[in-house]
């Protein structure tokens, strides 16, 4: 077994540096942390890696640091060690960093100051779907077609609902929720990376964050907190497609709406739906959103006998084949093709 030791006077950031690792290195490898140097006792054992936060903190001065030692710098600090990066890296970068270590395979030869963990060089394109007509699935659709496409794409997918039935499925594997994620934007953006790898719940097929328990909660989030952190995830995770499940409850609706590639409104035949579909257009067109209404293909899902649970995608169920039909018909697959 492979045994992590982290050392690190920031309690805070190491233990949830312990969380994150423990989530990428599951189930083979063992990690403890110390934030008292008084208790800090290294070993030159086999197998025994350790990653340290490399402060310039009088009570660190003299201790002896194992060679198979991975250092986690400030932005702004330099270490002379070639087995370094920045404190606020991605979990990925620091995982890969690892296990160059690991393996004797450490090819860089020199400092690497990365502030933020992702490499990719394209913006994600942004999904949306928002409906003033309830009950017509709209969930069901936008989970679905997150599936769909991250057979081809990696997908995040962000519920705003308030009373979101994912909390329910997901909640006994994170203890965090997108609240906690939105406070880390705020107040701590450099440290998003790390605290993003603790929120996000890694799926069979997408990536979802937690949704935000209750309607008050919601109500408390600003429109500026909803566009930081979308913008945040678009800059420093490496997402081909966010999908928006969105909600008329959250502040700043038109604004998210306005960031979408794409946005689908589904409708239904009935004259009182009809009526919510007109009311909404007009809004459009009073606060001058024609772009949000050329973006958006209205739509209204056919019967189908048998619609699998969207949480557990089944990709060769009627209903996933006609959501494949449906994006390679509207154009959605050809767009999420260019870069």
């Amino acid at each position: 077994m492979v045994e992590i030791t982290i050392l690190c006077s920031d309690k805070g950031y190491a233990n949830a540096l312990m969380e994150s690792l423990s989530e990428e290195f599951r189930p083979g490898a063992r990690i403890s942390v110390y934030t008292d140097p008084i208790k800090y006792n290294p070993q030159e054992v086999d197998d025994v890696y350790y990653v340290t936060a490399y402060e310039e903190l009088s009570d660190w001065e003299g201790l002896i640091i194992p060679e198979r030692t991975l250092f986690l710098t400030e932005l702004d600090q330099k270490c002379p060690n070639r087995n370094a990066v920045s404190k606020y890296s991605s979990v990925e970068l620091i995982k890969t960093k690892l296990i160059e270590i690991m393996t004797g395979n450490d090819k860089t030869g020199a400092f690497r100051q990365d502030s933020v963990g992702t490499n990719s060089t394209k913006s994600p394109k942004l999904v949306g779907f928002f409906s003033p007509v309830r009950r017509c699935s709209q969930t069901t659709l936008s989970l679905t077609m997150g599936n769909v496409i991250s057979e081809t794409n990696k997908v995040l997918f962000i519920s705003f609902e308030s009373f979101s039935p994912l909390f329910s499925l997901i909640e006994s594997s994170k203890k965090k929720t997108m609240e906690d994620l939105l406070l880390i934007t705020k107040e701590s953006p450099e440290k998003f990376n790390l605290f993003f790898e603790t929120v996000v719940y890694h799926g069979d097929f997408i990536d979802i964050l937690p949704p935000i328990k209750s309607l008050h909660q919601i109500l408390d989030v600003r429109a500026k907190d909803w566009i930081d952190l979308i913008n945040q995830i678009k800059i420093k995770c490496d997402y081909d497609v966010i999908i928006l499940d969105l909600s008329e409850t959250i502040h700043g609706l038109l604004d998210l709406m306005g960031m979408c590639e794409r946005i689908y409104t589904l409708t239904q035949e009935d004259r009182f739906a009809k009526a919510k579909l007109n009311e909404y257009e007009t809004l459009l067109r009073n606060c001058e959103h024609d772009d949000i209404m050329y973006k958006t293909v209205k739509h209204r899902l056919p019967y189908i006998e048998e619609i699998p649970d969207a949480f557990h995608y089944q990709p060769f169920s009627v209903f996933a084949k006609y959501v494949r039909e449906m994006i390679m018909g509207d154009g959605l697959y050809a767009r999420l093709c260019v870069d």
